[in-house]
Parts: structure tokens; C-alpha cells; sequence
């Protein structure tokens, strides 16, 4: 059998991976029907929490509706009942936050079509409230990380930029950079760029960025000099197991695994 060209392989092994991602993330097709309810209550706790509570609570009340349990929300507001436990189609809740709603919810703001899933199948499995969950967000346990020993160089992360001539490798804690475009892959860039090891790597289609997801951390690198432009590291409970750039590259999308715990 003749071998692959270096990019060709390189174009495989990232798409095996990626495969495997999109197995684990989406649970290999085997999550239960029980497990799928537990993991959308928990996210729209989350979703509640991030999106609604700032202006429905016990004290700003803004329309008379109080949405930090489930006995006042069932209450409604001003115009009466938002929800309807087991059905999404006769809740106001479900139908303030499509792009044309008038009200509008979020008003200054539109949630994305996954948010909008996550509501509409909390409403639909009956409003199951998770107050644990609540908690568990504003009760993320600091830790403080050692460093990682020289001989620790495990490649958990690749990622192939769009054009196919660079190659993102996290290796241990480092972020290396190579030229797929030669034969013998000659490092471009290297960083120590996460104290953990690098779980996870993502381009932006035009090469600009690109990402690095660690423990409670990811990092955005200018894809040229791989130079630190941001990082993110507030809400972040786990590793952050993948990552990737949405079409435009003008969003990024993460998992966030925590041992234990549903992903998010």
C-alpha cells in the first residue's frame, strides 16, 4: 500500500478525530431517553440563570414575572401564566424568545436556535427544576494547578488549519506549530501556552485565530505569531474537551467536561 502525502495524512487523522469528537460529544447514539431530560434541565438552569434572571427576580420583577423557582414562575406575571408544563407551543416563555416575538426575550439580545431546543424541551419534559444545579454553577471549587513534568507530553489535540499548510499540535502543556506544506514538517511556532495539558484546538477558517482549550481555559492565539490575543476562563467548570469556529468564525463553540457530570 502506497502512503499517504504528509498533508493528505494529516487531513485523515484530523478528520478521525474529529469523528470521535462529534461520537463522544453527541454520546455514540446510546445517551437514554432519562439521562437526555437530566442534561437539558441542567442547561436551562443554565440558560435561565445567564439569560433571565437579571431582570426576572424577587427584587427587579420586570413584568410582574419571577423566574428563580419554579412556584413563581408558574405564577406568570402581569399577562398571566408563561409556561405550561408539557407544552412549549401554549407557553409565552417559549414564544418570546423566537427571532419575531413581540414581546421580545432576551429584549436586547437573540438567543441562538440551540438555546431556543434547550427551553423548549425543559417546557416540554415538564419543567423539572434543578435548584442543585443552580448551586453548583456559583460553586465551582478553585483548584490550583501544578506545574506539569517535562516528561509529560502526551498529544491530546490537532487541529489542521484550512488551507492545509499548518498543523496545530498541543503536546503536554505546549502549542506546537508545523509546516505541512514541506515534507519534513518543520516547526513554525511553539508556546507553552496551558499549565494543564491541552485538551482541545480549533482554526478559524481564514487562519486568523486560532484556539486552545485547557482546564478552565481557553486561550485565543493570533494564528501568524501565536501570540495570546484573549483568553476566557470565567464560568468554565472543566476541560475544555473541543472547540470550534463557526462558519464566519464570528462565534466559538465549546465543551466543557467536567469527571463525572453530563458535558456542556
Amino acid at each position: 500500500m502506497n502512503p499517504l502525502p504528509p498533508a493528505r495524512a494529516c487531513r485523515r487523522l484530523v478528520g478521525i478525530l474529529g469523528l470521535a469528537v462529534l461520537w463522544i460529544v453527541g454520546g455514540g447514539g446510546q445517551r437514554t431517553e432519562a439521562a437526555s431530560g437530566e442534561t437539558s434541565g441542567r442547561a436551562a438552569m443554565r440558560l435561565l440563570k445567564a439569560e433571565c434572571f437579571s431582570c426576572h427576580n424577587q427584587e427587579k420583577k420586570k413584568g410582574g414575572l419571577v423566574l428563580t423557582s419554579r412556584e413563581r414562575l408558574l405564577e406568570g406575571g402581569d399577562n398571566g401564566p408563561v409556561a405550561v408544563p408539557g407544552k412549549p407551543e401554549a407557553s409565552l416563555l417559549a414564544k418570546a424568545v423566537l427571532k419575531d416575538a413581540d414581546p421580545h426575550m432576551p429584549p436586547k439580545k437573540q438567543l441562538t436556535e440551540a438555546q431556543i431546543k434547550i427551553l423548549h424541551d425543559w417546557i416540554k419534559s415538564g419543567l423539572g427544576w434543578n435548584a442543585v444545579a443552580l448551586e453548583e454553577e456559583d460553586a465551582i471549587t478553585p483548584l490550583q494547578l501544578t506545574t506539569l513534568p517535562a516528561s509529560y507530553q502526551p498529544v491530546l489535540a490537532l487541529a489542521l488549519s484550512a488551507d492545509g499548510r499548518k498543523l496545530a499540535v498541543g503536546r503536554g502543556g505546549s502549542v506546537v506549530i508545523h509546516d505541512t506544506s514541506q515534507t519534513n514538517f518543520p516547526v513554525l511556532a511553539e508556546v507553552e501556552a496551558h499549565r494543564d495539558a491541552v485538551q482541545s484546538l480549533a482554526w478559524s477558517e481564514d487562519g486568523r485565530w486560532l484556539a486552545s482549550g485547557g482546564f478552565r481555559r481557553l486561550v485565543l492565539w493570533n494564528g501568524e505569531s501565536l501570540k495570546p490575543e484573549r483568553e476566557w476562563t470565567k464560568g468554565l467548570a472543566g476541560r475544555v474537551t473541543a472547540a470550534k469556529f463557526s462558519p464566519g468564525s464570528d462565534k466559538l463553540l465549546l465543551a466543557d467536561s467536567v469527571g463525572g457530570q453530563g458535558g456542556f
